[in-house]
């Protein structure tokens, strides 16, 4: 199976924002990069509806990063916040759209998607606000950041680069940047709460991509374990609240681009490349150390 993401460039009728595709043993059969499941009325993708481009024609979901843990596949996205930005006509010239960092977890089997959930991050250094994803790795804890943010050495763990603010300045870019990391498990764990309030009938399915139709959550009596993977009801399913990564780093006269990590003797390890060239190396205990520099 092959998963598939990409903004749309308003054209919602020609493609998913997301989906799975099959993978052929023999790459000349029938069907190779077909959906994983297709019929009538459900398949394996998600697509924007197309209300929502009245609202805001050029909405697209930018994704950033993908990766998968245990039973489940992610994405970074970043996407336009509804009612925030320009809508249409002459009132919306000049204004800046509003955007929101969120993850998008689905479960690996589950080919009609009705495990979509996606969540709103982002990361608060001295009280500077950091929303705008740049880049993204997975890596392991390690036993020295594991006890910073209470969990096991060998827990997935989110590394994050974030520009300051919420807005897009494709002329005017800040450079300020902070690098993040995030439990993956308590990323699931708030998942998990967001999914027993739905299923109690609690709010709506709050997702900026649906907010035209702002479909209240149904009351269902079952129980949500750790793998739950949605039923074909309550999907897809938007997070309000916004989860908040640890700060580790930030930086203001040269914007972080990329980041990846690794593990060595305990101790995580980070490599943010920065927009002008240089390479930085940053422990857990958050020493920065310039190693390299270069021109692209």
């Amino acid at each position: 199976m092959l998963f598939v993401a990409t903004a749309v460039d308003g054209k919602p009728e020609y493609f998913p924002t997301i989906s799975s595709r099959k993978l052929a043993r023999n790459s000349e059969e029938d069907g190779m990069f077909a959906y994983v499941f297709h019929d009538e009325f459900v398949a394996s993708m998600i697509k924007i509806p197309s209300d929502t481009f009245t609202v805001i024609p050029d909405f697209d979901i930018y994704y950033i990063y993908g990766f998968a843990s245990g039973n489940f596949v992610y994405f970074l996205t970043l996407q336009p916040e509804m009612g925030a930005g320009p809508t249409t006509g002459s009132s919306a010239a000049g204004r800046e759209q509003v955007y929101t960092s969120k993850i998008v977890r689905l479960c690996k089997a589950d080919t009609a998607f009705n495990s979509y959930v996606e969540v709103p991050i982002g990361c608060v250094s001295g009280n500077v606000e950091y929303r705008l994803l740049e880049a993204a790795y997975l890596s392991k804890a390690g036993s020295i950041l594991a006890r910073s943010l209470d969990v096991a050495p060998d827990d997935d763990v989110l590394f994050a680069v974030f520009s300051k603010g919420q807005k897009r300045r494709p002329r005017q870019a800040t450079q300020d940047s902070a690098l993040c990391v995030f439990s993956l498990r308590k990323i699931n764990e708030k998942i998990k709460e967001r999914l027993q309030s739905c299923y109690k009938g609690e709010g709506t399915l709050d997702l900026a991509w649906l907010k035209v139709k702002d479909i209240p959550c149904s009351s269902a009596l079952l129980t949500i374990d750790d793998d739950f993977c949605g039923l074909d009801m309550n999907a897809p399913l938007g997070v309000s609240e916004m989860v908040r990564g640890k700060p580790l780093f930030t930086e203001a006269a040269d914007k972080m681009t990329s980041v990846i990590a690794y593990v060595y003797k305990n101790y995580s390890l980070v490599f943010v490349g920065t927009k002008s060239g240089r390479i930085k190396k940053i422990n857990d205990q958050c020493r920065d150390i310039v190693i390299a520099e270069m021109d692209f």
